[in-house]
């Protein structure tokens, strides 16, 4: 339908606004970078061939998820849009949070719905566990061969020497410099120092995102 509601058939030679839906965990076998490159090249074939795309509409409702696929989509957004010389428009439909928010800074302009939870801009990795004292404490041993500096590291069912997974760390603080870079460019409104001193990981909503310069517009429809 168009902005009226109305619905009615188009000529095979229309422009069109490519959407592209990212709902739920980002790196599922649905949403990838994989996934979302498919699309993008299939919107310049059969039916949509000819140069029919106009515009990319990202419709986002997503926690986030993994920092490659983030990644790969944002990059892949950034490809299309400079290669067909188009503008990508999104929209924040329930939550646009860490990977989300990644994917976001592909737009020229975000708009949001007044409800929409905004922010969590971070890293982390799933908690990691040491067994080791339970397993001593009930008699149980284990063995793990390995070869090469640290490929043992972190290892759950020994005890962890100083300074362990510190090279995890160094990856994680990397990771999350870029993301906050990539944001500070992409929303110019947004202060950086602010971002890292005090914003940091937090949720907003959205019409304190849209103070903050995370977002353009708060309560959109």
């Amino acid at each position: 339908p168009n902005a009226h509601g109305v619905r009615k058939e188009k000529s095979s030679s229309t422009p069109v606004i490519l959407e592209l839906k990212i709902f739920g965990p980002i790196g599922t076998d649905s949403l990838s970078n994989e996934t979302v490159r498919q699309q993008l090249v299939e919107s310049r074939e059969g039916e949509l061939k000819g140069d029919r795309v106009k515009a990319i509409f990202l419709h986002i409702n997503s926690p986030g998820g993994t920092v490659d696929d983030a990644d790969g989509i944002y990059e892949a957004i950034l490809e299309y849009k400079h290669a067909y010389d188009v503008p990508v428009y999104a929209y924040l439909d329930g939550m646009c949070a860490s990977g989300g928010l990644y994917v976001s800074c592909a737009a020229d302009k975000v708009f949001s719905r007044n409800t929409s939870i905004v922010g969590s801009i971070g890293v982390l990795i799933s908690p990691i566990f040491n067994v080791s004292q339970v397993m001593e404490k009930i008699g149980v041993n284990s063995l793990t061969l390995s070869a090469g500096i640290g490929k043992d590291s972190l290892n759950p069912f020994r005890p962890w020497k100083e300074n362990e997974g510190d090279n995890i760390k160094e990856i994680i603080q990397l990771y999350y410099q870029h993301f906050v870079n990539l944001v500070a460019e992409s929303r110019p409104k947004l202060n950086k120092d602010e971002l890292v001193k005090d914003y940091g990981a937090n949720l907003f909503i959205a019409k304190d995102a849209q103070q903050k310069g995370y977002i353009d517009v708060a309560g959109a429809s």
